[in-house]
Order: structure tokens, then sequence, then C-alpha cells
């Protein structure tokens, strides 16, 4: 499963936000997207969510014949768990309660009840990310490490293929930053596909498969971290 977005563009009034974008996120692999602070990295994670629409190229998902789908915004959901760069806390709810919303379905009314399946896929989830130990506090009463776990879990119980993450990094100490993206590769391995939105480059070039740069709205550069560091840091 890939998700390939293709010359894509976004523009406010006439400015290029985004301009001509090319980047394919894939099962298996883990791909870190960098660029310093107002390079469109957010506004490019929001693009290939479905939260804003782009205004000239498409994006569409494919499977690993290379059969083409519908357009990305139309199914986002079916192929996609994600962690946005700001989430408030979830008000006065366990964190058990909050990874059981992971499998919350719109169409399912007040009288939505859990199904076994959903039970199965949320204790997968518990146990991959072990969150048993937070299972009974709080929510907002867990440290950033704490709630990005919990948020990965929330994000596992949904069962996608692809997960993607805008500055998931930001609020973690240095140690906990590394056993995240050690988590993260080992999910890959798994054969999930990731993309994480980082402006860490050193954790980018220790653990992504590959590294896309944005500049001013442009990718200057997507490959592997060896040839990323020939480009970047001779």
């Amino acid at each position: 499963m890939r998700i390939s977005v293709e010359n894509v563009g976004f523009y406010i009034s006439t400015k290029p936000i985004i301009e001509n974008v090319t980047l394919m996120i894939q099962t298996g692999s883990f791909k870190c997207l960098v660029g310093i602070n107002g390079s469109g990295k957010s506004t490019l994670f929001n693009l290939i969510c479905g939260d804003i629409t782009f205004e000239n190229g498409f994006i569409s998902v494919q499977d690993d014949s290379g059969s083409r789908d519908e357009s990305l915004p139309l199914n986002v959901n079916d192929f996609i768990a994600i962690i946005p760069q700001h989430i408030e806390d979830p008000p006065n709810l366990l964190v058990s309660d909050v990874i059981k919303l992971s499998r919350f379905k719109p169409d399912s009314g007040i009288a939505w009840q859990l199904s076994q399946e959903d039970k199965e896929a949320i204790n997968e989830a518990i146990n991959k990310c072990d969150i048993h130990r937070f299972l009974n506090r709080r929510f907002e009463s867990l440290s950033g490490g704490e709630k990005q776990r919990v948020w990965l879990a929330f994000c596992l119980a949904q069962q996608k293929p692809l997960l993607l993450l805008d500055e998931s990094l930001s609020s973690l100490d240095f140690f906990t930053k590394h056993d995240y993206c050690g988590f993260l590769k080992e999910l890959v391995v798994e054969g999930k596909g990731v993309l994480l939105v980082t402006h860490d480059i050193e954790l980018a070039r220790q653990y992504a498969d590959t590294i896309a740069v944005l500049n001013k709205g442009k990718i200057v550069f997507d490959g592997n971290p060896r040839d990323f560091e020939y480009e970047f840091m001779r």
C-alpha cells in the first residue's frame, strides 16, 4: 500500500505555499519529512491527510500492484492513522476510554458498543505500546512521552497500514525521542508505513529509510540518509 503525492500545489491568494510536490509514502518504509520552520511541512502534512484541499496535482492511494484508487481525500480514513502536531488533551477521560474511542464509528450513533473485533484490536495496541500501567489514569496526568505512547496505541488500534505523525517528537526529551523512533522502526519492520514530520535532522538520519527535505514549499531532496549526508553535510 502506498500514497502517491504528484505535483501537488497549494496557494494563499497567489503565493505558493506548496509548489509541485511529489512524494511517496509506502508500507514497510520509514520516511522523514524535514525542513526549517515555515518551510511548509505542516501544510503538506494536512494536504496529504485531506484536511485542506490542494489546487493542482493529485494524491492517490495505490495497492502493491500499482493500481490506482480514488483520490485520497475521499477515503483517507481507510488507510491512514494520524497524530497531528497539536492535540487537545481529552478532558476528564481515563486512558482506557481514550483508546476505546479509536474504534468509534461516526455512523454508529449513541448505541455504539465495542465489538469483539474492536476489543481485540485495542488489546493488541495496548500490549504493543506497553501502556497497561496508564489505563486507569487520567490522560491529562501523563507526561509528554506517555501521552505520545497512548496516541500511538490509539493509532495502532485503528489497524491502518500507514501512520502519519506531525512533529510528535517536539515535547519529548533526548532519550524518549530515541525510544519513540526505535518503536516506530519496529512497526515498519512489521509492515507499517511511517511518515514522520520533524525538524530533528539527527534523528531522521539515524532512523529513516528515506528523508525528504522541504524548502520554501518545494521538495529539494528525497533519498536515503547516506545521500542526504553527501548532499547537505559535506
